[in-house]
């Protein structure tokens, strides 16, 4: 059976999804974490493209969530600080303060953040291109998560 052919599709925003299901990935874009750099990179079958790496921050202890423009993570650096990131340049747009978190799981929903820290505290936050800022905090378990 022959393969699909590929959907090419302009981007105007990135990082960006397009066309992602079991026929077809037109063009994908990623944030990796590889060798204590964070970097965004385009997949349009068979090329990859680097569009961005950063050194000064990572995602080693925490997933990304992009909103808008701008991609939310917790970077290892300084003992766990959250962090804003311009999507399409790298540009640190603001870090948080050390020792914020050991790990985060990041879940968008519209402009808010869930961020769930191995601490078991899950911290509801909305989210800005200047940083976010706590609404609610919870413990949701006796023991780290």
């Amino acid at each position: 059976m022959k393969a699909p052919k590929l959907i090419k599709r302009a981007c105007d925003k990135a990082p960006c999804l397009i066309e992602k299901n079991a026929a077809r990935i037109a063009r994908v874009d990623l944030v990796s974490h590889i060798e204590n750099n964070i970097a965004i990179a385009a997949v349009d079958n068979p090329r990859i493209k680097v569009v961005w790496a950063k050194k000064e921050v990572s995602l080693l202890m925490s997933n990304p969530a992009l909103i808008g423009d701008t991609l939310f993570g917790l970077s290892e650096r300084s003992s766990g600080q959250f962090l804003g990131l311009d999507a399409k340049t790298g540009k640190a747009l603001w870090l948080g303060q050390p020792r914020e978190a050991s790990n985060t799981a990041v879940v968008k929903a519209g402009d808010l953040l869930f961020l769930l820290n191995d601490d078991a505290e899950l911290i509801v936050a909305r989210s800005s291109q200047a940083g976010i800022e706590p609404l609610k905090r919870y413990t949701v378990a006796d023991s780290a998560t």
